[in-house]
């Protein structure tokens, strides 16, 4: 199931960012990257400095080096929240002058879902329109992951202008039955890319997003 939820959103114009946030978000970003894609500027952001050393994605953000030592926020939505606040200056040059600013994140773990509001706050402040798409954990998760990205999703709607809410647990379908874990978490993020490409396509072409969203 697909869950949108949006406030008075306007038809933005200008320059667009997209901004993965965490692991699931900045692995997504990169697959967006590897394929050349560029009509909008592209920013991985995570507090675990390997992964993100490892990105194929040029720009990116560390976030709270000194408090998580760059290790991540080891699935705690609270370090994440705090990551974002050390490097909010950092969070907030990489969103200057957006007019729209797209994050993607997998809720239920630390930085995705205690970051992301965080970073939608800061672009706000810019005065940039954010639109949030975000996965919702696999049930074989458990039910910790399950309640922080419950937690973590209220709070990014309380930020952002539209989030769209993708359950991977219906997007897992699409893989075949007896694919390996990563297969599956592979056909979530194919649905995540073709979705940003989808929302940046319709920025760039106004009457098709006036006639959609407003």
């Amino acid at each position: 199931m697909i869950e949108i939820a949006r406030t008075g959103f306007q038809n933005p114009q200008g320059r667009v960012k997209v901004v993965g946030v965490g692991g699931a978000g900045s692995h997504v970003v990169d697959a967006i990257a590897r394929e050349g894609y560029w009509a909008a500027d592209l920013v991985v952001s995570n507090t675990d400095a390997r992964a993100l050393a490892s990105s194929f994605t040029a720009c990116r953000v560390g976030l709270g080096q000194r408090l998580t030592r760059g290790l991540g926020a080891g699935g705690d939505p609270e370090l994440g929240r705090r990551a974002v606040e050390e490097s909010r200056e950092s969070v907030a040059e990489i969103v200057m002058g957006s007019s729209l600013v797209v994050l993607i994140a997998g809720l239920g773990g630390g930085t995705g879902s205690g970051g992301a509001a965080r970073i939608a706050e800061i672009a706000r402040s810019q005065g940039a329109h954010v639109v949030a798409l975000v996965t919702m954990p696999f049930s074989f998760e458990g039910q910790r992951r399950a309640e922080q990205a419950a937690e973590g999703l209220r709070d990014l709607q309380a930020h952002s202008d539209i989030v769209v809410c993708f359950e991977n647990e219906r997007m897992g379908h699409l893989a075949d039955s007896a694919a390996a874990v990563e297969e599956t978490f592979g056909a979530a993020d194919r649905v995540l890319s073709e979705a940003v490409r989808c929302m940046v396509s319709m920025v760039q072409n106004r009457s098709i997003l006036h006639s959609g969203l407003d």
